[in-house]
């Protein structure tokens, strides 16, 4: 039973990307253990996953904020004594970052045994000089291609077709989760619930401000939402996020959700009717779990980070798409 170790710390969509491409590993090697090394702020992603065996959560972000406190050596010297607790025939390092290379250095692996992207293919080419066996994979291909050929090189099984997701992703949801869902959107009680049948996530937070799409546009759909019988919610992950969403659920007569950890925004996601947002990592995790998705790429090519790969999914690309281009999909899968 081959064992292998997984090194893709962050961030939430490119664990999301990960995730998709080890599935189709796990296809052809059912027999294979994963364990795999995340960022603690998204090990929800990793242990949503049925194959997923150990989650090795580290905190380099938070880490390298105090490198020198008594606190953090001892956390550092902690997670590698459990990193080295078991030997993998495989570490993969598919982040191609010289912090990921770190912890390929620091793994317990079979000679010959440490595999990743070459200079060429590497976020930063330094990386690869711990690799014995390095993968070419252009840096513009798609995201979720790069790493389909990186696991594929390295496990020895050939990629036929297009990538199909959906087993192993813990998709089934209880009825506690459900209701969990229903409060956290504020449809739990009967009267809030009269008249609506279900809701839409607008997931408008972004990091960088040229994915951002325009207030007036999340609003225009936000209203057409809301006259169709779907609650439109808005999620938030900083105070300025927080602010956005409280304006644009007051405008479209809409939901500001609160605060949710990654393992409280999974059942929300996973029973929304649909998801419209912007190239973010929650954008990517709704698609992934098979959510009907509509993916705004106003800053980023829809080419390299688009949601071709997940089952019912449209990407659209322009700096500051019409609203009723995302419409139109959405009246094209019958949803409004």
């Amino acid at each position: 039973m081959p064992r292998i170790l997984v090194i893709k710390t962050s961030s939430l969509g490119d664990l999301v990307h990960c995730q998709t491409a080890l599935q189709e590993a796990h296809w052809n090697e059912p027999e294979l253990v994963v364990d795999w090394v995340s960022e603690e702020g998204f090990a929800a992603i990793p242990k949503s996953c049925a194959w997923v065996d150990r989650v090795h959560p580290v905190a380099l972000r938070r880490w390298r904020k105090s490198l020198l406190s008594r606190e953090t050596r001892v956390e550092v010297r902690l997670a590698l004594d459990a990193l080295a607790e078991r030997s993998y025939d495989l570490v993969i390092d598919a982040q191609g970052l010289l912090k990921s290379a770190w912890l390929v250095s620091r793994a317990r692996v079979s000679k010959g045994g440490r595999w990743g992207f070459d200079w060429s293919s590497a976020r930063e080419p330094l990386a690869s000089l711990v690799l014995d066996h390095k993968v070419h994979s252009p840096p513009n291909d798609h995201a979720v291609a790069r790493l389909r050929t990186l696991f594929s090189k390295a496990l020895g099984y050939s990629i036929k077709g297009p990538l199909h997701i959906g087993h192993g992703w813990g998709n089934d949801h209880t009825p506690e989760e459900a209701e969990s869902a229903s409060r956290s959107v504020g449809l739990h009680q009967r009267d809030d619930a009269m008249g609506m049948r279900g809701w839409v996530v607008l997931a408008h937070g972004s990091s960088r401000p040229e994915k951002e799409w325009p207030e007036g546009h999340w609003i225009g759909l936000g209203r057409i939402l809301f006259r169709s019988g779907l609650l439109p919610v808005f999620p938030w992950g900083s105070p300025a996020e927080y602010e956005r969403a409280m304006r644009l659920a007051k405008a479209s007569q809409g939901r500001c959700l609160p605060r949710l950890s990654l393992e409280d925004l999974r059942p929300v996601l996973r029973l929304a009717t649909a998801v419209v947002g912007v190239d973010s990592g929650i954008t990517h995790w709704a698609a992934a779990l098979g959510r009907p998705t509509v993916g705004l790429f106003t800053g980023t090519p829809a080419r390299r980070f688009g949601l071709d790969w997940a089952p019912q999914a449209a990407s659209l690309e322009g700096p500051s798409m019409a609203i009723d281009r995302v419409t139109a999909v959405l009246r094209g899968w019958e949803l409004v």
